[in-house]
């Protein structure tokens, strides 16, 4: 969350964004943004989540360029892997979930809801309540055995 927030203060301070990087973790453990806006001379910011793949990059991208017009995007290849919304594991639901509670752009939400989760995970992405509750219940019940 604090990635869109740190993005959108940027632009309320009018600070463009020249260089955008998008991907999941393989980007950010990789690239430090800091040392690339230094060594480019322009302001470089990476918006990654881990577990995520190509369909959430590119509504993350979508999103991201309403809010500024960068004069390069770069997208992060791994996302291209095994990309079916429909069979994730809890952990790539867990990061999928994180990644879509993240973004602000409310109609960006909508219209990617069905191209990231299946049906029945809709109330988790959308319901913070369901998705908490689910997974603190989850969780006890693994530490209790």
């Amino acid at each position: 969350m604090r990635k869109w927030d740190s993005y959108y203060s940027l632009a309320e301070r009018k600070i463009p964004i020249d260089v955008l990087l998008v991907g999941n973790s393989h980007l950010y453990t990789g690239i430090n943004p800091q040392n690339l806006s230094n060594s480019l001379g322009c302001n470089a910011f990476i918006i990654a989540s881990p577990g995520t793949f190509v369909v959430d990059h590119y509504f993350a991208i979508k999103e991201a360029i309403g809010v500024h017009q960068p004069k390069l995007i770069v997208l992060e290849t791994y996302g291209l892997r095994k990309c079916n919304p429909y069979h994730f594991n809890e952990t790539g639901l867990s990061s999928q979930l994180k990644s879509f509670s993240a973004r602000r752009n409310i109609m960006l939400k909508a219209l990617s809801t069905p191209y990231l989760f299946s049906v029945k995970d809709y109330p988790y992405a959308w319901l913070n309540t369901l998705r908490n509750h689910h997974f603190i219940y989850r969780d006890l019940g693994a530490n209790t055995k």
